[in-house]
């Protein structure tokens, strides 16, 4: 069975959340990997605690994408939180997300390892046949950009091959960077989404491969062996023996930069 990296939530926000991540990946099920914690408040946080230094060496390959990952913390309105990341797009702060780590968020904070800081974020633009989302980070509240980031080098999907070796880099919350070896195993494939709605849809022509990702690591870079990402992760299998992960390919998934691909506008508060 598989999963998208978010765990459940508690409140009245939860049933909608845990259904927006039931998703199948042709015979077998997928959940989302991110991670949820309990928030004390509905209060946008002001700052992040700065996260433990990494002890796990960064391969050289992944490095520049390692500082073109920032974590990504988003609380709803009963309080619940949930954690995932986010890969830099440009260097004044649109971040590219899972959809279904950002939906129905009130407020949405992230933190970047590489500048030590961390950032309030509105949401620009999404589109939900390619559980992707686009949000603008700020260096204040009252700032419209930020300052200072590193942008993904990007690369073609188009070239990967069955059998390439990729890393998947994430950030999970405020934490260090984290590095996941892997290998692609199948181009091309499909999930099925319930979205909190009800209602289904497709995501098509994902890269499967195996890696053992974790909860938080929705929305972390796939990383080719040139060091440029080529995907976004939304999916991983819930089976230890064999660890399947769907990314989407981040040609497609940048499509809604900018508010192209289904935009929807946020309030200044960062909802919906």
């Amino acid at each position: 069975m598989l999963r998208r990296f978010r765990a459940p939530v508690r409140g009245r926000a939860a049933a909608a959340l845990l259904a927006a991540v039931v998703v199948a990946l042709l015979a077998t099920g997928l959940l989302a990997l991110v991670s949820s914690v309990p928030a004390r408040s509905t209060t946008p946080p002001s700052t992040v605690p700065p996260p433990a230094a990494s002890t796990t060496p960064v391969p050289s390959a992944a490095r520049p994408a390692a500082s073109s990952v920032v974590g990504l913390s988003a609380v709803f309105d009963d309080g619940s939180r949930a954690v995932g990341s986010g890969i830099v797009l440009t260097s004044t702060g649109e971040v590219l997300t899972c959809d279904h780590l950002v939906d129905q968020a009130r407020w949405v904070t992230a933190w970047s390892y590489a500048t030590g800081r961390s950032y309030p974020a509105t949401l620009v633009g999404v589109d939900r046949t390619a559980d992707a989302a686009v949000i603008q980070l700020h260096d204040s509240p009252a700032h419209p950009t930020a300052s200072g980031l590193t942008p993904v080098r990007r690369g073609d999907p188009a070239d990967l091959l069955a059998g390439d070796a990729v890393t998947a880099v994430s950030s999970r919350g405020n934490g260090a960077p984290t590095v996941t070896p892997g290998a692609v195993t199948a181009l091309g494939r499909g999930i099925t989404l319930t979205d909190s709605a009800g209602g289904t849809h497709r995501l098509e022509g994902l890269i499967e491969f195996r890696a053992a990702l974790r909860h938080g690591d929705s929305g972390g870079a796939l990383v080719n062996e040139g060091g440029e990402v080529v995907g976004m992760v939304v999916a991983a299998s819930r089976d230890p023996d064999d660890p399947l992960v769907a990314a989407v390919p981040l040609d497609r998934a940048t499509a809604t930069a900018g508010g192209r691909a289904g935009a929807e506008v946020t309030s200044p508060g960062g909802r919906r």
